[in-house]
């Protein structure tokens, strides 16, 4: 997948994807070290993190699903863990 129109929306390579409840899209972006939430038409709604291995983090996000509660879950290669965020993406663990 190529770059979206939005610059904040870009994405470079993306290992996962899931679907939330209410439509919108989240990608685990590896080569960014980033989730980027879409909406169901494709709007950037929001990106997530940053490079590093802080909580908030990432180190190459290869996967990502969420749950019944819109809290979404993200496993990285890089810093071999997985973090929990809440539906507004600040994180609840690590």
């Amino acid at each position: 997948m190529g770059n979206l129109p939005s610059t904040e929306g870009n994405i470079g390579t993306i290992f996962g994807i899931a679907i939330d409840k209410d439509g919108s899209i989240l990608t685990a972006d590896a080569a960014g070290n980033k989730i980027v939430r879409f909406s169901a038409d494709g709007a950037h709604l929001a990106t997530y993190g940053q490079a590093g291995a802080a909580a908030g983090e990432f180190a190459m996000p290869i996967d990502i699903m969420v749950d019944a509660g819109s809290n979404f879950y993200v496993s990285e290669a890089g810093n071999s863990r997985v973090q929990k965020f809440n539906a507004a993406g600040v994180v609840q663990t690590e």
